[in-house]
């Protein structure tokens, strides 16, 4: 925590900074983080009154039907690939965000 900024670092290797995420000068300094009891949601709170909250890791959510698999690669973005020929995979956009 510095810089209006919070590092994140993968406890495997502490010299290698994660992710940095940066907060608007506009929205005050940091004063409090919490993290969701699963990990997957980092909320943090500025002395404005601001929170913001991060999705730090996309939950694993696919299909599969004969040969294709279908994963979600992003929220806002599904993979299909055929196994058959992987190098072929096409990624389309997702209009809504999924809800977990």
């Amino acid at each position: 925590i510095g810089d209006n900024c919070v590092k994140l670092y993968d406890l495997k290797d502490l010299q290698d900074t994660y992710a940095i995420i940066n907060l608007e000068v506009e929205s005050g300094s940091l004063h409090k983080l919490e993290w969701s009891s699963d990990g997957q949601l980092l909320s943090v709170a500025t002395t404005k009154g601001d929170v913001f909250t991060y999705l730090t890791r996309l939950p694993v959510l696919g299909d599969t039907c004969r040969t294709s698999c279908a994963y979600l690669t992003s929220l806002l973005e599904v993979t299909v690939v055929d196994l058959t020929s992987p190098e072929k995979a096409l990624t389309f956009a997702v209009v809504t965000e999924p809800v977990f």
